[in-house]
């Protein structure tokens, strides 16, 4: 056994512990409140279920591999909410707004070992029980009104992240978080640090509140210069001149890029959206994502074979890891 792991063969997974799994990512995917963390509509997530579960097992085999799981006996007597965690982790690392189930690497990301690493140091889990079920704790730690849904403003998936992440104080990190939608990002000010003036643009419509959310969470220094990078490149970067002039085709060979699609891309690949726009037009975007940031499918669009051909060299040429 020990030699076939040098090898990098994976490790089995007893029959009942992988029929826990497929339990546990089959109930996780499907509840519509804490899983818009998984990004994928209600009507797509049976289609995918099978491909998501098949990747969870293979990333739980090499955080095996690596010892960073309780031993078998261990999992088979872990309670369901422990055992949840830990597979949200696993789906955390797959899906939040990534097209790694597109993939056949399936890698366990640096970030996960870290991730599973922090969270087999509670000794107890009462501490995550408490963050990742007690609304009104939360609700009195934070100061919230009583109509304020806790659910919706603080979802599970950003609790579990921030219980690993924030090991410390992670009602400190919601605090914040909290701050910043309430004040930094709020329509007012939005509106006065990107010199959005003209009183038609619909601020929410142009950065909605998931998106808000998104970098609340994970551009806490400096959520505004994050909305800032996706104005540019909507009116830039994603320009129909520039992406003519980058892919090299006519601007009357331009593909309808839908105002949804092209924000998928602004927030997705904010260091490039172009890499998106290549990927997309190549097949390796799948068509029917779901982006829960934006709320919105991923539309369908038609490219010519000038077009698909001239994206294949770009991807080609530039560093196009995607997020």
């Amino acid at each position: 056994m020990r030699r076939d792991l040098k090898k990098g063969k994976l490790p089995n997974i007893p029959e009942d512990i992988e029929s826990r799994i497929k339990t546990t990512v089959a109930s996780i995917i499907h509840k519509p409140i804490e899983n818009r963390i998984i990004g994928i509509l209600p009507t797509f997530r049976s289609d995918i279920k099978e491909q998501l579960t098949g990747i969870v097992l293979t990333l739980f085999k090499r955080a095996k591999q690596k010892n960073m799981l309780q031993p078998d006996d261990e999992l088979k007597t872990l309670d369901d909410e422990k055992f949840a965690v830990l597979i949200e982790l696993l789906l955390l690392d797959t899906v939040y707004f990534r097209d790694h189930f597109l993939s056949e690497q399936n890698t366990l990301s640096a970030n996960s070992i870290k991730r599973i690493a922090k969270l087999a140091t509670y000794s107890t889990y009462d501490d995550f029980r408490t963050l990742l079920y007690d609304d009104e704790y939360i609700r009195e730690e934070l100061g919230l009104d009583d109509n304020v849904d806790v659910q919706k403003l603080f979802p599970r998936g950003m609790r579990v992240r921030f219980a690993v992440n924030n090991i410390s104080n992670p009602i400190g990190a919601l605090r914040r978080v909290k701050h910043h939608l309430e004040t930094t990002l709020s329509d007012e000010n939005i509106r006065e640090e990107l010199g959005l003036n003209d009183d038609d643009i619909d601020v929410q419509e142009l950065f909605p509140r998931g998106m808000r959310v998104r970098f609340a969470v994970h551009n806490m220094l400096n959520p505004i210069d994050a909305l800032r990078k996706v104005k540019h490149h909507l009116e830039t970067t994603l320009s129909d001149e520039n992406i003519c002039a980058k892919f090299g085709i006519d601007i009357s060979h331009i593909p309808k890029l839908h105002i949804n699609t092209k924000k998928y891309f602004a927030y997705a690949y904010i260091t490039n959206p172009l890499c998106g726009v290549a990927k997309y037009a190549t097949g390796l975007i799948n068509p029917v994502g779901y982006n829960a940031t934006l709320d919105c499918v991923l539309y369908k669009c038609e490219f010519s074979e000038e077009f698909k051909n001239n994206a294949r060299k770009y991807l080609n040429t530039h560093n196009c890891k995607g997020i």
